[in-house]
């Protein structure tokens, strides 16, 4: 993620002063703040000469030393400075910190830390030596871009823009601290640093969360409905109902909510963001939302077994002997460096002293050997402490102790649960056969609609990663990279392929008998299973469309699998049928590529520079390819393989998210001569920017 310095006098300070947060660093709260630039010295020995006065409110800069990073920003977050710049002591860009992760001091940092490259830290010192710089410390800051259709006002455009579709990426808000973003079917969602959530776009159902069910709005508008002191940090959004968590483990929800999957233990929408109780206080990883259903990781620690007392007698008398070794090592060192004094001559002088003033120092040697009786009685009485006055150690959380849930609610007719036969329409197939069909309809939804969040059994004991929603199949992935998907196997989209199962079952006669099961790829799974072709790759990110799905590997290798008859797949003209394995994209091998997002009937990947390659249907410019895919109108805006997204050359793509027809990214910021002029359209800006003041650090305190 990247942050921009920003100078006053950009013409005489050449470089790209670019900087790379540290990875403990706070999340900011604002987009910008302002200081004066203060070089404190060489390198950090020069900490012992500062004094508060002399930084309080200021941006200070150091050339990098032998002192660890985390005591350099503690001593100067205490002096009350805005910021803290380090020189990296190496040409290049600099993307870590110097900073153990088990440091007590980086949990205690308040304020923002950078590092920069040598050259430019040197250019700037040049330019200090002549007159003081202003600079902006530009955080979280962002470029969102939108394209596609846009008549019900999704894409965020202001003035002539607004409702109207658009075949290349227009810009909607520039250089904002948003964190994250969410497209639904036709409305948009934005998530800013500060916790405020911003939607637009046409609501039928209260999707937008602004207190109306139906509502519409070309231009990004702030929720208010949120209760106080409740700050989001994650967003999801499915066809026409919207979620959000909180960064206590709260979840909220609204919109529509047919099929429960809202999750709220009813079947009503909502119109303002409505609290979820039985998520309460859960510790949410990741959200995601499908079209109609709804997933939540959250994150636990394992509570440990209470100890009986015979481990609690072993953990005291280990204790206790470990306390008795430790006193009768300081009692060793004082012997010895009594037996060192004597030997020369210290103790005698002291005798010869004593002697001249009447014995004081004999009736002293009394009190010390009377008190030190007492203090080995005190000892004794201690080692024989009864086992009810002894307290176990407070119980720190190991990483091995983590326990990871998947909760799923909302409309789990095709397994896309993964609560086995509960709520699957199989389970009551045979019972709504003889039903009139309106009858029938009636029941099925009742039946498949779970209103609040369950988990999912399937995948207890799994260290899930990530989690991914798609129209009416779901996915995830766990941290040894195995991918598990469930729900509906329609055109293979699940991945599982064609194999037999083979089982006993008992006949007629009671004998146990082999049966074998031809399973064609395209059968629903109402439990989590592994995806076979894809065992021994080491997935990283999965995205699950309407139709297909789409997966990553570490080594940035590229499958898919499903529908591919709007060349969704990418895999050439000669291969747009469906695909019931996961298949590698050749093309796209060695370029980087690291994540992922599967719309109706297209794809886009993102690689590790920010570029961006896109295919499928590009019906109402969702590719955002501009006049370049005009070659591909004849075919019936069927894209069948990768293309690359010059439209948005020079700046980097952080996040991508598709609607039904229209697509939303985010960019870091860049400078705007690096972006092309047909998509540099400034936008409207979300919030207005504070001055933040840092509390100080209970790390260390300066008088």
């Amino acid at each position: 993620m990247f942050y921009g310095l920003v100078v006053n006098s950009p013409e005489v300070v050449k470089g790209d002063y670019e900087v790379v947060q540290a990875e403990f660093g706070l999340s900011l709260l604002v987009g910008l703040r302002r200081g004066w630039l203060m070089y404190c010295g060489r390198n950090d020995k020069d900490l012992r000469a500062m004094r508060r006065t002399d930084i309080e409110g200021r941006v200070v800069m150091f050339d990098r030393g032998e002192l660890d990073f985390t005591i350099i920003a503690a001593v100067v977050q205490s002096m009350a400075a805005l910021a803290l710049i380090v020189v990296n002591n190496v040409h290049g860009p600099a993307t870590k910190m110097c900073a153990d992760e088990d440091d007590p001091v980086t949990g205690e940092l308040q304020f923002p830390c950078y590092m920069i490259s040598k050259a430019d830290g040197m250019n700037l010192r040049k330019v200090l030596e002549r007159e003081p710089v202003d600079v902006s410390l530009v955080t979280e800051m962002a470029d969102m871009y939108a394209w596609g259709n846009g008549n019900n006002g999704q894409l965020g455009l202001p003035g002539e823009r607004a409702d109207r579709t658009f075949m290349t990426p227009q810009m909607v808000v520039r250089h904002q601290s948003i964190r994250a973003i969410a497209c639904g079917g036709n409305h948009s969602v934005c998530l800013l640093d500060s916790g405020d959530v911003f939607t637009w776009g046409n609501s039928e159902f209260g999707a937008l969360g602004h207190g109306t069910l139906v509502d519409h709005s070309s231009q990004p508008r702030k929720i208010e409905t949120f209760p106080e002191a409740q700050e989001i940090v994650a967003i999801a959004s499915g066809y026409f109902h919207t979620l959000a968590a909180t960064k206590v483990g709260d979840t909220f929800a609204w919109g529509w909510n047919d099929f429960g999957q809202l999750g709220l233990g009813t079947r009503d929408s909502q119109a303002i963001p409505m609290l979820l109780e039985r998520m309460r206080n859960k510790k949410v990883r990741a959200i995601t939302a499908g079209y109609f259903h709804s997933l939540c990781l959250c994150v636990n620690y394992r509570k440990p077994p209470k100890p009986t007392k015979e481990e609690m007698k072993r953990e005291m008398q280990a204790e206790m002997m470990a306390s008795r070794a430790s006193r009768m090592s300081k009692k060793s060192m004082a012997d010895s460096k009594k037996a060192a004094m004597k030997l020369r001559g210290s103790l005698g002088k002291v005798v010869r002293k004593s002697k001249d003033t009447g014995g004081s120092s004999m009736r002293s040697a009394g009190g010390s050997k009377k008190s030190k009786k007492g203090k080995k009685s005190r000892q004794s009485g201690s080692m024989s402490m009864d086992l009810k006055d002894w307290r176990p150690k407070d119980y720190q959380p190991r990483p091995e102790d983590e326990v990871r849930a998947v909760y799923s609610w909302g409309d789990g007719e095709h397994g896309q649960l993964g609560h086995r036969d509960s709520y699957t329409r199989d389970a009551i197939a045979a019972s709504i056969k003889s039903m009139p069909s309106v009858k029938a309809q009636t029941v099925m939804r009742n039946y498949t609609a779970l209103t609040t969040p369950r988990i999912i059994d399937g995948l207890v004991g799994m260290r899930i990663a990530t989690i991914s929603a798609g129209g009416t199949h779901s996915a995830c992935t766990t941290n040894k990279g195995e991918l598990l998907t469930f729900g509906c196997g329609l055109f293979g989209r699940l991945g599982h392929g064609a194999h037999n199962i083979e089982e006993e079952v008992t006949d007629e006669r009671g004998m146990l008998v082999k049966k074998i099961t031809e399973m064609k790829g395209e059968e629903n799974r109402n439990v989590p299973e592994i995806v076979p072709a894809l065992v021994g790759h080491r997935i990283i990110a999965v995205s699950c469309g309407q139709y297909h799905t789409c997966a990553v590997s570490d080594r940035g290798d590229v499958f898919t699998w499903g529908k591919g008859e709007m060349g969704q797949l990418g895999q050439g003209e000669a291969n747009m049928d469906s695909c019931i394995e996961p298949r590698r994209i050749g093309v796209l091998g060695k370029r980087g590529v690291c994540r992922a997002t599967c719309g109706n009937s297209s794809t886009y990947v993102c690689t590790e520079r920010g570029t961006v390659y896109v295919w499928g249907y590009n019906q109402g410019g969702r590719l955002g390819l501009g006049s370049l895919g005009d070659e591909w109108v004849e075919k019936g805006d069927k894209v069948s393989q990768p293309v690359h997204m010059n439209t948005l050359d020079g700046a980097e793509v952080r996040q991508i998210c598709c609607g039904d027809a229209h697509v939303i990214t985010l960019t870091d910021y860049y400078h705007s001569d690096q972006v092309p002029e047909r998509i540099d359209v400034g936008g409207s800006a979300l919030a207005e920017d504070h001055i933040y003041k840092p509390p100080l650090s209970g790390c260390c305190v300066v008088q």
